[in-house]
């Protein structure tokens, strides 16, 4: 209420040698300018969301589209995109060069110790999204998540790596 008092006070001295007609300007265009914020608002509040690349590659190993490779972990089997793993993590380029061939089945052999079925999960979601289900409170053990990078390499922003396999394309066949 002070501030607001203080606000007065100061166009009441900026105002006090207008003349009526500037002031009534003034106001008219103060006025149009709020119109102008709020329609702009509504504006933005009636269009879509734009789907974000963290987004559509959550939907692309949610839904499996075209995967290239499966992997096999505790003999379950995970669709993946070759490409993806490749460029998101060294460890997936090594493993994946050796057995180049589409729909090729690769066994997983993790050696950190507590990777289970929905830790690998979220692990290949992480590589595909760039975000952990911080609702696993696995995750929160900062030993684990230590283990994991030196097992597999420490990824850069998703961006950044998506950016590069599409100016690289060093796996043409999957863009």
């Amino acid at each position: 209420s002070h501030r607001s008092a203080d606000h007065a006070k100061q166009m009441r001295e900026l105002l006090s040698g207008w003349d009526v007609r500037d002031v009534n300007a003034l106001v008219e265009e103060y006025e149009g300018t709020s119109a102008l914020k709020e329609l702009s608002l509504q504006a933005s509040l009636a269009r879509p969301e734009a789907k974000t690349l963290q987004k559509d590659m959550a939907e692309l190993y949610e839904f499996k589209y075209c995967t290239d490779v499966d992997l096999i972990f505790q003999e379950t089997c995970f669709p993946v995109h070759r490409a993806i793993l490749a460029a998101r993590c060294p460890f997936f380029k090594t493993l994946l060069s050796s057995s180049p061939e589409y729909g090729a089945e690769i066994i997983m052999d993790i050696n950190t110790a507590g990777i289970d079925l929905p830790m690998f999960s979220a692990l290949l979601h992480y590589l595909y999204t760039g975000e952990f289900g911080m609702e696993d409170s696995r995750f929160q053990n900062v030993d684990i998540l230590m283990q994991l990078s030196e097992e597999f390499g420490t990824p850069n922003s998703l961006d950044v790596d998506m950016r590069g396999l599409l100016d690289y394309m060093c796996y043409y066949d999957v863009v």
